[in-house]
């Protein structure tokens, strides 16, 4: 896990009906965004992320510090359900980072609102930790069925929540994921294919004033291996062992 931006509260979605400015004979169409007459439903959000959004990543944590004192620090912002300080390979100390699990958002909140954080006087950082990758059968089944989108140029002022805001204008969404390590690139998935193509018949999508992604479908690209393994990355751009969507050729 990685940090990236916050997830929205867990909310039902939304389907509003065909999008406008479509072509339906698959004519090139113009850019969509901010401006355009794309339907805007409420806010909504993926389903089934309530547990990773009660999540802090903490990075930065000295040696001297351990799961003790952190548990200390954060417990004033709100009830716990766990502290994980990973170990170091070869027993040397742990890694310098940490999640810190709350029973509901307001610990987050309350913790972020709370910034910068000292503990025991070594400052550290504290952020929001990433959603994990969907399971590898969750993204396997969306490439092949046709629901899954691949965006690219997503900048690191583009976060989660704002293509979550964007994407479910188009239809219900069952997945949105963005990579760690800001690898430039995100992955949204709807119940309906239809609405994935909707989604990629404009190639272009202005998610953000002046913040403008590419959608293309994600596909299965079997790459050839030596060892009879596992074959190549469910996303056309990228390749075996990239690590990025969560597919099996990723993990």
């Amino acid at each position: 896990d990685e940090k990236v931006a916050a997830s929205q509260p867990d909310g039902a979605m939304t389907q509003p009906g065909p999008v406008q400015g479509v072509p339906a004979d698959g004519a090139a169409a113009p850019m969509l965004g901010f401006g355009t007459d794309v339907p805007a439903p409420p806010p909504a959000t993926v389903p089934g992320r309530h547990a990773e959004r009660d999540r802090l990543f903490v990075s930065k944590v000295p040696q001297l510090l351990g799961q003790a004192e952190l548990r200390a620090h954060f417990a004033q912002f709100g009830e716990l359900t766990d502290v994980y300080l990973p170990s170091a390979p070869g027993g040397g100390g742990h890694k310098s980072i940490c999640f810190v699990s709350y029973t509901d958002a307001s610990g987050i909140q309350r913790a972020m609102a709370h910034g910068p954080h000292e503990v025991q006087g070594y400052p550290i950082s504290v952020d929001i930790a990433a959603p994990r990758a969907p399971p590898p059968s969750t993204v396997t089944a969306s490439v092949q069925s046709g629901c899954r989108v691949f965006l690219t140029k997503v900048t690191s002022e583009v976060t989660r929540a704002d293509l979550q805001a964007y994407f479910c204008r188009f239809g219900e969404l069952s997945d949105c994921y963005v990579p760690p390590g800001n690898k430039g690139i995100a992955f949204v998935s709807y119940k309906d294919p239809n609405n994935a193509s909707s989604v990629v018949a404009n190639q272009q999508h202005e998610v953000k004033p002046g913040q403008t992604v590419i959608a293309a479908p994600a596909f299965d690209r079997p790459t050839p291996n030596k060892g009879g393994g596992k074959g190549g990355c469910a996303v056309a751009a990228c390749g075996p062992g990239c690590g990025c969507c969560g597919c099996g050729a990723c993990s």
